[in-house]
């Protein structure tokens, strides 16, 4: 029996890891603690959907083991709950592609799911 993944969530942020950024002399950088290591697999589709995903603030972002290293710049803080709000939509669209992921792996392409996929594809346009 398969046991359920626990999902990646934000835990707190290290109000003790407030230092200034080495790569901006303007940005200040902190963590935030997860409540789990993310495996590498949900660290790559939360790298994908934060860079092709718009917002309107996009700092870096680092991911290492159960932290996420951000380097804001301070100007924007009237922004930051905005931004975190937006890290949150992130994470959420990570577990769901790793829960996609997971789903084809165990069951795999069912006829039904090629139908669909099929059904997209006739719609597609080719030329202008």
């Amino acid at each position: 029996m398969l046991t359920a993944r626990r999902r990646v969530g934000l835990e707190a942020i290290d109000l003790d890891s407030l230092a200034e950024s080495e790569t901006s002399h303007e940005a200040i950088e902190f963590e935030v603690l997860l409540n789990d290591t993310p495996s590498p697999k949900w660290i790559d589709e939360f790298e994908i959907a934060y860079r092709t995903l718009p917002n309107n603030i996009k700092p870096p972002i680092k991911i290492d083991g159960n932290r996420m290293l951000i380097s804001f710049l301070p100007r924007y803080q009237n922004d930051l709950q905005s931004y975190i709000d937006f890290v949150k939509m992130i994470m959420d669209r990570a577990e769901e592609e790793i829960d996609k992921t997971e789903a084809i792996a165990m069951h795999g392409h069912q006829p039904e799911r090629i139908a669909a996929f099929r059904e997209t594809l006739r719609k597609v346009r080719l030329n202008g």
